[in-house]
């Protein structure tokens, strides 16, 4: 006979389950409240400042807003650094930075934050939020938990240390984006062309690359776009534009490169060069759809709303799964009286075919 050793209470496989699952949802409740208790902490002491700030009479006040880059960061410093000039002018600096907000909730309080601080001038720094958070979630979902998930401080502190990791390998060369592996196969395939591809296999696309694939292939005209684009994601439109003719001036039917020539004189400013190089574009190539979204968009900010609308209207018809084009449209009608319902219409449309356009 075996004997029971009724001593020792045994413990089943789902109670350890049970209990493995509440220790971690205690984890997660004690974190979170740590973190927002931590936070209220300290915006309890930025308020603090703010009112002693408020209380000096004679100053010129700046009020900063944003979120954990504007938060305990630069406004301090900007306030020692006016005042180190002496001028005969006192500023002071109102901090109203909070970490983890979006550029839609800063909005919000914007008025009330007017009201209470009185500022002379006020300073926004935002966006950074926006892109990790996919404010999206909030216009096309219904889901009230996933709003509530994304709203806790665990999550964004979470998803803040994987971006941070995520960074670094990047850096490291451990990981690569969809976007740097498309990009990375071009370069490579150029340079395949000219019997270099053993050599450079492993390389990332750079500047130094790109400028090494051209002089050895100097009439590749998709190498002087591609090197141009990467000055446009640095924003150096000068060193784009440049190039972009370069492109045009091997290939002067690349209607794609007159589109980039058009943002580029864009971006500094050069409006008629502008407005030429989209039309150019158009004219090639009647049928690209990009090239009627980018002249749309430069006839409204120049306020040619007749000339805008017919434009957008064109890219759709061109391409109906353009989000772009009902994106620029909806802003048109958005700005215009009794054409509200339209511009709702337009923006849903464009969400429904990209989801991820914040």
């Amino acid at each position: 006979m075996h004997k029971i050793n009724l001593s020792q209470p045994t413990t089943s496989l789902r109670h350890k389950i049970a209990l493995l699952i509440f220790s971690i949802l205690l984890f997660i409740i004690l974190t979170e409240v740590g973190l927002r208790l931590g936070g209220l902490i300290i915006l309890s002491l930025q308020e603090h400042r703010n009112q002693l700030s408020i209380r000096q009479k004679g100053t010129y006040r700046i009020l900063c807003l944003g979120e954990s880059t504007t938060a305990e960061q630069w406004p301090p410093f900007l306030e020692e650094m006016l005042n180190q000039h002496k001028t005969g002018t006192k500023f002071s600096v109102i901090d109203d930075g909070i970490p983890s907000v979006t550029t839609s909730i800063i909005l919000e309080r914007i008025e009330s934050n007017i009201n209470k601080y009185h500022p002379n001038i006020v300073v926004t720094m935002m966006g950074i939020n926006d892109w990790g958070t996919y404010i999206p979630y909030e216009i096309v979902t219904t889901y009230k938990t996933m709003r509530l998930f994304t709203s806790c401080r665990i999550y964004k502190l979470t998803r803040l240390l994987w971006l941070h990791i995520l960074t670094k390998a990047k850096e490291k060369g451990i990981y690569q984006s969809r976007e740097d592996k498309w990009r990375l196969s071009k370069i490579q395939t150029y340079l395949s062309e000219i019997q270099l591809k053993e050599a450079y296999a492993e390389t990332v696309l750079n500047e130094d690359t790109l400028k090494k694939a051209i002089e050895l292939n100097p009439k590749n005209e998709d190498l002087y776009l591609e090197l141009g684009w990467l000055y446009r994601s640095q924003d150096m439109p000068s060193l784009a534009e440049d190039l972009f003719k370069k492109a045009i001036e091997l290939n002067p039917k690349n209607d794609r490169a007159y589109v980039e020539l058009g943002w580029a004189y864009l971006r500094q400013g050069k409006f008629p060069q502008s407005e030429e190089a989209f039309g150019r574009a158009v004219e090639l190539n009647p049928k690209n759809d990009n090239a009627c979204v980018q002249l749309g968009w430069f006839y409204r900010k120049q306020g040619k709303l007749k000339q805008a609308e017919d434009l957008f209207k064109k890219a759709i018809k061109l391409n109906p799964k353009n989000d772009s084009a009902y994106y620029g449209l909806g802003w048109l009608y958005l700005e215009q009286e009794g054409k509200l319902k339209q511009a709702e219409d337009l923006f849903k449309k464009a969400i429904k075919l990209n989801p991820k356009n914040d």
